[in-house]
Formats: structure tokens, C-alpha cells, sequence
């Protein structure tokens, strides 16, 4: 028993060391960074830190009852649009990311997040990509929304 203990430390304490996995620690670490100014650019109705955080084909997908054929599509132009316009936002959300997957060539990745606030909850798979100067940017967004019962 004294062994197989060691040897699963032993496993841990190489793995941490081992810079392709410092590396993608520190990428998921930057994506969860990029998910909470998300957040806060839908909260506080910034269209310009949403575009600063997303890449210009980036295409939103809703799912709800209340769309019609239960999908709302919405590229990036409309989307700025709508907080511009405060149709959408300008509340508060909590955020819980359940998971951050990335590939291996740290080059793509999968949020799921979950945006809770008074008015509804947004489940999203987040989709990103490091693209022009290794940044991260959102390639797209796919939401379920639950509204309270009434």
C-alpha cells in the first residue's frame, strides 16, 4: 500500500512539472479570467469589451421556448447592437464555470459556464480559439436559458 502511495505522488509531482501541463494550467487559468469579463461586459452593457473579447464572425445561438422555432441566432454586429441598446443585460450575474477543456496544442477550447441572476439562468458552452497575437477570443457562444417559474 506504502508504494502504490508513493508512486501515484510520485506520478503527481512529475506531471506538475512538466511544462505542457504548467502550460495548459495556466491557459485554462486565462480563460477562466476571459469568462468573468465576459460576464461582466453582458452585466454592465459593454459592447465594446464583448467585441474586445470576441472574434468579429463570433455567432450566438439561443435555445428557449420563448424564440421562435425555439433558436435565436445573433452574430456579433447584432449583439453589440443589443447592448448598445440595452435590450439585452445591464443586470447582475453570477458566474459558476463547471469546466474548461483544452486541446492538447493549446490552441482551442470549451467553456461551460452557468449565469445565474434574478430574470434567468444561462447555460453556455463557450467556444475559443487563440488566434492573431495568442490571445484567447470567443468563436462562439451556445446558450439554454431557464427563466424563473412564475
Amino acid at each position: 500500500m506504502m508504494y502504490f502511495r508513493t508512486a501515484v505522488l510520485m506520478s503527481l509531482a512529475i506531471a506538475t512539472l512538466n511544462p505542457a501541463y504548467a502550460g495548459k494550467k495556466d491557459e485554462i487559468k486565462a480563460i477562466k479570467g476571459l469568462m468573468q469579463e465576459w460576464v461582466d461586459s453582458g452585466d454592465k452593457q459593454d459592447a465594446a469589451l464583448a467585441a474586445k473579447l470576441t472574434h468579429a464572425a463570433t455567432v450566438h445561438y439561443v435555445t428557449g421556448e420563448r424564440f421562435e422555432n425555439g433558436l435565436r441566432v445573433v452574430n456579433s454586429e447584432q449583439y453589440a447592437a443589443l447592448l448598445e441598446g440595452k435590450k439585452i443585460g445591464g443586470q447582475e450575474r453570477k458566474l459558476k464555470i463547471h469546466s474548461v477543456q483544452i486541446d492538447d496544442l493549446l490552441s482551442n477550447a470549451v467553456a461551460r459556464i452557468e449565469l445565474t441572476s434574478a430574470k434567468a439562468t444561462f447555460y453556455q458552452f463557450v467556444a475559443l480559439s487563440k488566434i492573431g497575437a495568442g490571445e484567447w477570443k470567443i468563436m462562439s457562444v451556445l446558450s439554454s436559458v431557464k427563466l424563473p417559474q412564475s
